[in-house]
């Protein structure tokens, strides 16, 4: 598909989703809309493995001091779990910022992973766990048909399974397919350090040792550190905390719980402790930031 008819596609996918945009969501779970009117300043957060396609605006992640700016038709691939920092640097009412993210599912990827072989130069070079490309019509075509599925539960149900299989199919054929690859298989070291990131997300709670996932790893301690501050730009306990503070900014978002439940929630024994850490990570204590983000209409 040239550069032109992919610019038309995204026109027309804009109408798709203006023409849905009021109809009610079977599978709003799967494909994720994001609108924004204005600007939103960095914020902290964790990116799961995912794609996302920006059909507007322009938007900022950074991770691990590399700066990652990107804008209407491209792609953001995150194969691992990894802390950002993001913004979106341009939206107005009249131009608003508008993207789709689809969560990629380790069993599926897994279920294809043999069956398409990737040459084996195209495994050499570093892992990198963000990458933007920009897309192409096949991918193009797959969110299209994910869009429209998704507004009928019928639809949803018996297409997005298998529109799912076929973006996990061209991803791992396609350009995109290394870093997933290098994730996905448990003899990389992007893979041992997705198992320990796995296990920390299950186990975030508990205080845990650094060397019961070292060994998870099958690595040195020393080897583990280092490879995961390097893949992740966090030492294990670091990365801890953040799953820790973005789940009870997560809690207290809701409207469920206050601060010092929140804290208790996620693992915390001393709310003054909490505090400090929230407040190193977010900018303001845990109430004040809730009340920002609630009156600033980002929730």
């Amino acid at each position: 598909m040239t550069e032109k008819s992919i610019q038309n596609g995204l026109k027309a996918f804009k109408k798709i989703i203006a023409l849905n945009g009021n109809k009610e969501r079977g599978y709003r779970n799967e494909l994720r809309h994001f609108r924004h009117d204005r600007p939103r300043w960095l914020s902290p957060c964790i990116y799961e493995p995912s794609i996302a396609l920006i059909l507007q605006g322009q938007k900022k992640v950074i991770h691990n001091n590399r700066e990652l700016e990107y804008g209407p038709g491209s792609l953001l691939l995150t194969s691992l779990d990894v802390p950002v920092i993001s913004a979106i640097t341009e939206a107005s009412p009249e131009i608003p910022y508008i993207s789709l993210l689809l969560k990629l599912d380790r069993q599926v990827f897994a279920e294809y992973l043999h069956q398409i072989p990737l040459p084996e130069q195209e495994c050499i070079g570093d892992f990198r766990p963000l990458s933007i490309w920009r897309v192409d019509g096949d991918l193009l075509d797959i969110f299209m048909k994910m869009e429209e599925a998704c507004v009928s539960d019928t639809l949803g149900s018996l297409l997005m399974p298998l529109l799912k299989k076929e973006m996990a199919i061209r991803l791992l054929a396609g350009r995109y397919g290394m870093d997933i690859r290098k994730a996905l298989h448990a003899t990389t070291s992007a893979g041992k350090i997705s198992c320990a990131i796995e296990w920390l997300k299950g186990n975030y709670v508990e205080p845990f040792n650094v060397q019961t996932l070292a060994n998870k790893a099958f690595m040195s301690v020393s080897t583990f550190r280092q490879y995961f501050r390097h893949v992740t730009g966090l030492s294990p306990l670091q990365y801890q905390k953040s799953l820790r503070l973005i789940e009870a900014r997560k809690l207290m978002l809701s409207g469920e719980v206050d601060a010092t439940h929140a804290s208790m929630s996620v693992g915390y024994e001393s709310i003054s402790q909490f505090n400090r850490e929230y407040r190193r990570m977010f900018g303001q204590p845990p109430m004040r930031d809730i009340r920002s983000i609630k009156g600033s209409n980002l929730f």
